[in-house]
């Protein structure tokens, strides 16, 4: 067996890679997750969608249930397989991953949960290999084919997807449908035909000119670009499009940097740097704000 090696996301941000490239190189992958979410769906969105049903997720509904409902979808969407598992007694807690390449056996265990904490918490984990990692896959295929366990299903009502608490009461206080929003390096106008908390409806001159309309930006756009900037106290345009994988960069920059607390450090390159005593001077509590916007990333406020 190889050293195990230690992956973080602070001070380094290595997890997140390492968890990308073991599902990108897997021959199939079982996913062990307490809580789940989109945005932590969408932040291995391009790695499932190509690992397709060889992706098994299981995970609890017990806390923020239509966040996981939405999280559920959006994995199945993508081709993923999804089991529910919420034990009798106690709450389904690991944060295991397993993937499987020629025979072989990796796995990923530590305290990220398959949410925004992938990129807003400070999470650690260990990569092993060899006895030890076959070990952990049993334990992952115990969970997967636990009696308790149920196929995901769509539920009767859609599923809606919906922006963090805190991050939608700044947002609709902030902009108002049918205001335009210029893009920072370029100035290019992106009208806002809808705020809601399901998302913005917006139309860029190319999108009007095509006639394509309005394109909604997905509600976990905004947070896993809101969770980045109030974990790190900064956001690049460069990092939203390569690392947190926000096509919608140029908007989604615009749009936080008319929110309270939110400054221009840099048009070219954008860079934008959050301040919470600029919150705190429009009117809001930053630590009740900060503090709706962070609870979701893990999907419960205690356990």
């Amino acid at each position: 067996m190889s050293t195990p090696r230690p992956v973080a996301t602070y001070p380094r941000r290595d997890l997140l890679p390492a968890l990308r490239d073991m599902l990108a190189a897997a021959d199939d992958a079982v996913l062990a997750s307490a809580f789940i979410d989109t945005r932590g769906i969408h932040l291995v969105g391009e790695e499932l969608r190509a690992l397709g049903p060889r992706c098994r997720i299981v995970a609890t509904s017990a806390f923020r249930g239509d966040r996981a409902q939405a999280a559920f979808a959006a994995a199945t969407e993508l081709g993923a397989r999804c089991r529910v598992l919420n034990p009798a007694r106690g709450t389904f807690h690991p944060k295991v991953i397993v993937t499987h390449r020629n025979g072989s056996t990796q796995a990923l265990v530590g305290s990220a949960n398959l949410t925004a904490g992938l990129v807003a918490n400070v999470e650690a984990g260990v990569i092993v290999d060899g006895s030890a990692a076959a070990e952990i896959s049993r334990l992952a295929e115990t969970w997967w084919s636990d009696p308790v366990a149920v196929d995901w299903q769509p539920p009767d009502v859609p599923v809606l997807d919906v922006l963090d608490a805190g991050l939608w009461e700044l947002v609709r206080q902030s902009i108002l449908s049918g205001e335009i929003v210029n893009t920072l390096a370029e100035g290019s106008p992106n009208t806002v035909t809808e705020v809601s908390r399901a998302g913005l409806w917006v139309e860029t001159e190319r999108s009007r000119g095509s006639g394509a309309g309005p394109q909604l930006v997905e509600p976990r756009m905004l947070d896993v670009a809101w969770a980045a900037l109030l974990s790190d106290g900064e956001l690049t345009n460069r990092r939203l499009l390569r690392e947190l994988r926000v096509h919608r960069s140029s908007f989604v920059c615009a749009l936080l940097a008319r929110l309270p607390g939110v400054s221009i450090a840099s048009r070219r390159p954008i860079r934008l740097v959050f301040d919470p005593v600029g919150l705190r001077a429009a009117g809001f509590v930053q630590d009740d704000v900060a503090a709706e916007a962070r609870a979701p990333f893990d999907g419960h406020t205690g356990e």
